[in-house]
């Protein structure tokens, strides 16, 4: 199986632009406890991994939902040089700029989690 990223039609017709690479399922998985973290945190904010408009960083990363504008989206997701793209929501459609090891897909969610647990959102609309 091929690691490059093959978009769906309707992403292909009308979404944004996406990454090179596939989703590997433990990416997937990690994307998803993310957005249940922040669901938990933040049950009256909107859900940047949902299709919600939010945009919000931390210290160490930023969560945008997918854009309905015209504006080119770069990515939904970015920590250090690692960025995810979505199709609308998060598990769909998705892909990522480059490969990841277990070992770094450990210390991102790490990294990220702290992140959530010690620090407000910051949201990106407001700055």
């Amino acid at each position: 199986m091929s690691d490059n990223y093959e978009p769906e039609l309707g992403q292909m017709l009308f979404g944004q632009p996406g990454q090179s690479l596939s989703v590997p399922t433990e990416l997937e998985a990690a994307m998803d406890a993310l957005q249940n973290v922040f669901g938990a945190l933040h049950p009256k904010l909107y859900n940047p991994w949902g299709n919600s408009g939010a945009r919000y960083r931390w210290s160490c990363f930023e969560a945008h939902a997918y854009d309905w504008g015209d504006d080119e989206q770069p990515f939904n997701f970015k920590w250090r040089d690692f960025i995810v793209s979505w199709y609308k929501y998060n598990g769909r459609g998705m892909s990522r700029n480059r490969k990841m090891s277990a070992a770094e897909l450990a210390e991102m969610l790490r990294e990220c989690m702290t992140a959530m647990l010690t620090e407000q959102p910051v949201d990106c609309h407001a700055s």
